[in-house]
């Protein structure tokens, strides 16, 4: 069980360092201010989404309020805009296996895959930062279809940011 942890990290990381890259270059000067690992609840795929304020300011049409800022779903950027193929599926893919070969199994990992996530993408961002200064994004990781999103935001949140940017992040509403 550890070993294909082991495999799916590293999988994770050398996917979310090309992701990241990608989603900067399509971000072009806009600033980003937000970006987002989504899972389901069952673990068994992975996304990447970031926000800008000015697609957040042209979805919103000025009406910036703190719920919508942080509302992943209508988030600009994505690992798989314009219909590209994710660098991620390969994870995807792997996850997936893992739940058909035993389902009870993979649902009691949970934690740990949160956790194998949450190292990757540390690791991600630590290689590839979407900004020169880290305080300027709010890295966390979310699930899509789960009342414990936030919860799982805040944990995430505290892992992958300093201090001042979780305690920040922590008061949205």
């Amino acid at each position: 069980m550890a070993e294909f942890y082991e495999v799916l990290v590293k999988e994770l990381e050398k996917a979310l360092v090309k992701e990241l890259w990608e989603i900067r270059r399509a971000a072009g000067d806009e600033k980003i201010y937000a970006a987002a690992l989504l899972t389901d609840s069952g673990c068994t795929s992975v996304s990447l989404y970031v926000n800008t304020l000015e697609h957040l300011s042209r979805t919103l049409g000025g009406n910036n309020s703190d719920e919508a800022k942080w509302k992943i779903e209508s988030w600009g950027y994505s690992d798989r805009m314009n219909g590209r193929k994710s660098l991620l599926a390969r994870s995807c893919q792997m996850l997936l296996n893992h739940d058909k070969k035993d389902h009870n199994e993979h649902l009691r990992m949970r934690d740990v895959f949160i956790e194998t996530a949450a190292s990757a993408f540390r690791r991600a961002i630590l290689k590839h930062p979407l900004t020169a200064d880290p305080d300027d994004v709010t890295y966390f990781i979310s699930i899509s279809d789960s009342d414990g999103a936030k919860r799982l935001e805040n944990f995430s949140s505290k892992m992958l940011n300093s201090k001042a940017v979780y305690k920040e992040f922590f008061k949205r509403a």
